[in-house]
Parts: C-alpha cells; structure tokens; sequence
C-alpha cells in the first residue's frame, strides 16, 4: 500500500456487479480500482501485471478454487463478496484464509467498511 492508497482489483464474472462495485468507489480519496477481471484465471494474469493490495472476489460456484490460487501466487489481501448466504460456504472461505468475508448484497458504506477493515485487520467480516 502506498501512501495510503489501497489499490484494488475487483474479480465477478457478473459484469454489471463489476460496475456497480467500481462506481460505488469512484471519488473514494483512498481507494483506487486499477482492474478488473471475469474470472480467477484472469485475475491471476492481472495481479502479476497490476500492483494491488487488495482483491474484491465474488466467487462463482465453478470459481471457488481462486481465492487459494491467488493467495499462492501474491501476498495480495483477498475480500469475498458472497452471492452465497449459507453457513458452510462462509467456513469455506475463512477455511482458505480469506481476509475479509461479506455478503455480496452489500451498501457502498459497507463496501468501503469493508476494505478498511480487511486491509487494516487480520481478518474482517461485515456484520450481517
């Protein structure tokens, strides 16, 4: 993280998501989105290229494998934004050592919370 500023990349096959979580931090002082991916694969491809500190994945259920992959290749901080409201999916991800979990349905205000509270804590999880 350089001077204060989180770079984050935000990883969703949903492409409207994407957006939705990219213009929710537009204008955020602190916080600047430098990718965007479709899917682990690419996300790999782009944390090699791009200098993030933090990866926004939403997991599809075919994807589930990407937060432990990434995490083997950079010492990138990984928050999950779940579509997944189950218990076991949620000890899934804590399981692999995610640093931040919420449900995906989240506010802008939550989002941010969010990303200060994975990349300032060991581990976050928003209230829900």
């Amino acid at each position: 993280m350089d001077n204060d500023l989180v770079a984050v990349i935000i990883v969703s096959n949903d492409m409207q998501y994407r957006e939705k979580l990219t213009g929710f931090l537009f204008g955020e002082e602190f916080i600047d989105v430098v990718g965007e991916a479709d899917c682990g694969e690419e996300a790999f491809e782009l944390i090699r290229q791009t200098p993030a500190d933090l990866v926004i994945l939403i997991p599809s259920s075919s994807d589930l494998d990407s937060p432990r992959q990434i995490q083997l290749q950079s010492k990138v901080k990984i928050l999950i934004l779940s579509p997944f409201a189950a218990m076991n999916f949620e000890d899934y991800f804590w399981e692999i050592r995610a640093d931040g979990f919420c449900l995906a349905d989240l506010s802008r205000e939550e989002l941010v919370s969010a990303i200060w509270g994975t990349i300032y804590n060991e581990t976050y999880q928003c209230p829900h």
